[in-house]
């Protein structure tokens, strides 16, 4: 448990003697990505993480509004991606958020996979919570931003120079290793990730991709 799954992987296929180097490989179709969004102006963000740990994986509204407002007050827009089932959870944020449509939107349910993984890689940045987005943007060289409760970025997030892993500071933070655990204060723990601390880091990643942008 002190250090990231994959190197445990690694290990286990060397004992199989199979290749030890780790990758991530997609089919890529270009020609995918939905141009109409904008793609170099637009911030993602993924409210939502499936399975059982969803709940506690699951970032406060009021936080997801500061970021949001925080994002486009810099002059970025926000595209919320998600699945169908996710589109009234993201309603809601936007209705409070008091932004325009032009500013924040909802994607949830309109994108492929396919299609995803291109805006994902076009994309100046996604802030996500911890899900397989995270690692599906990881695989096209996207950058990201993770947010980490119940796992820690060390040990079960994005492997990419590209991705950054915001830990939560609660105690109890960190509490799953394996999948299997529990904590009491499981749904507690994600409150503790300040949206003003992610919207700094949010705000110099992006920075920094504008100006990779502007030299090429």
């Amino acid at each position: 448990t002190d250090r990231h799954e994959i190197a445990n992987l690694q290990a286990f296929g060397e004992t199989l003697g199979l290749d030890p180097s780790p990758g991530m490989a997609i089919r890529r179709d270009p020609s995918l990505l939905p141009l109409d969004l904008s793609p170099n102006s637009l911030v993602l963000a993924h409210v939502a993480a499936g399975g059982a740990r969803a709940a506690a994986k699951a970032w406060p509204k009021s936080h997801w509004i500061r970021l949001i407002q925080a994002i486009v007050g810099a002059g970025w827009r926000v595209g919320f991606t998600g699945t169908a089932s996710d589109a009234l959870e993201v309603t809601s944020i936007l209705s409070a958020a008091g932004l325009s449509q032009d500013q924040a939107f909802n994607l949830c349910g309109q994108l492929s996979l396919p299609e995803l993984a291109e805006l994902l890689a076009a994309a100046p940045l996604l802030v996500s919570v911890d899900t397989g987005v995270l690692h599906l943007s990881a695989a096209v060289g996207g950058r990201s931003i993770g947010l980490h409760g119940p796992t820690r970025h060390a040990r079960w997030g994005s492997i990419s120079a590209q991705a950054t892993g915001i830990d939560a500071p609660h105690p109890a933070a960190g509490f799953v290793n394996y999948g299997w655990e529990s904590h009491p204060q499981a749904e507690e723990i994600m409150a503790t990730v300040e949206p003003d601390r992610v919207a700094v880091v949010a705000l110099e990643r992006l920075s920094e991709a504008q100006s990779q942008m502007a030299a090429t």
